[in-house]
């Protein structure tokens, strides 16, 4: 509803009550109630290139954001503030993940091949 809101280059979103939209340049707009609320990524070294999924939920505690080209899953938490990135060079064609956050573990495809790994 919030006309100063653009989310035409968008690649993906997820749901905690707020809405998070994930842009092809790596930045996330927030939105609660159909208005835009105040949310950046703070620094992330290497900055976010062509991410391209995202994820979190009103019972997960961070937001995790997959990176293939960077080959990474990256975790910030809800103020945007960088926690911890998992990369591999085994990461050679992510297509998707999953995270279990209560059991701490993410699960990527990776062209045909699930790698899971502990969340520390």
């Amino acid at each position: 509803r919030d006309d100063l809101v653009n989310i035409q280059d968008s690649v993906d979103m997820t749901i905690d009550g707020s809405i998070y939209v994930l842009k092809k340049n790596g930045e996330i707009i927030k939105l609660l109630n159909g208005k835009l609320n105040n949310f950046s990524l703070k620094i992330i070294e290497p900055p976010l290139i062509n991410p391209t999924k995202i994820f979190t939920s009103d019972d997960v505690k961070n937001i995790y954001i997959l990176e293939p080209g960077n080959k990474r899953v990256v975790i910030v938490d809800k103020d945007g503030n960088f926690i911890k990135q998992y990369s591999s060079e085994k990461f050679n064609n992510l297509k998707d993940f999953i995270v279990l956050e209560k059991e701490k573990r993410i699960y990527v495809l990776n062209d045909t091949t699930i790698f899971g790994f502990s969340i520390k």
